[in-house]
């Protein structure tokens, strides 16, 4: 079934302020959040867990944000990447800052698994960051930091690819997903002559999405939604 028959639905993924409009929210929204979460002073350990369930930041991202990204990636794959802020900011700093190739390090997947152990064991599982309001905002505040120092020294967005930790987690969970982005038509793919889509690879948040003729998992694929603005490409989701 192809869902953009419905013109509504791919009148906002066609749209010049889409996905643009919505990761100036999201990370608008992000930054109420750290904001929120810096604003509580420090407790002892035994009013972590109640501070956790009373605190509108913590509560908003730990129990609301965090399964709904979840049930997203089951239901529509990736779709949070299009969206997200640091995707933003790292495609900021990307297009001014030294554009040099990515190493071997982060392809090779030993820069995802560090990062993520960091991530799990260093802020999670030691510092209780998931508990702690202040720490968790501490939390975003690293993962923003380590977004822009990457792209600022790194060429295509290597912290969304090679170092995200939740990017890489939403993609496991993207396939299961029930929905996926594929062309409709391959040879139209094939015999376009602009190429739009690759060269959209250094341009916008489309970019995290190939040349749809040759997507064969949704693992790869921060979607469905991306790449509609081409007109001159069939799609179906």
């Amino acid at each position: 079934m192809d869902l953009l028959r419905f013109k509504f639905l791919r009148r906002i993924l066609s749209s010049r302020y889409y996905p643009i409009s919505a990761q100036i929210f999201t990370l608008i929204c992000f930054a109420l959040l750290i904001a929120g979460g810096l604003a509580v002073p420090h407790v002892s350990e035994k009013m972590a867990g109640t501070l956790r369930n009373t605190n509108l930041a913590a509560l908003i991202v730990w129990s609301l944000w965090w399964p709904l990204v979840i049930i997203s990636a089951v239901v529509f794959g990736r779709v949070w990447c299009q969206v997200c802020p640091m995707e933003l900011v790292t495609s900021f700093f990307s297009k001014i800052g030294m554009r040099r190739k990515v190493p071997r390090f982060f392809t090779s997947g030993w820069g995802i698994t560090i990062f993520y152990s960091l991530a799990l064991l260093g802020f999670i599982r030691t510092f209780w960051a998931h508990r702690f309001p202040e720490r968790m905002a501490l939390f975003f505040l690293f993962l923003f930091a380590t977004a822009v120092v990457v792209g600022f020294i790194y060429e295509k967005r290597a912290f969304c690819n090679y170092l995200c930790p939740v990017g890489r987690l939403l993609g496991l969970y993207s396939c299961c997903s029930i929905l996926e982005w594929r062309a409709k038509d391959k040879e139209v793919c094939k015999k376009c002559k602009t190429q739009r889509l690759r060269r959209s690879q250094q341009a916008s948040a489309l970019s995290f999405f190939s040349l749809s003729q040759r997507f064969s998992s949704l693992d790869l694929c921060r979607g469905p939604g991306g790449g509609v603005a081409h007109r001159d490409q069939k799609s179906d989701i």
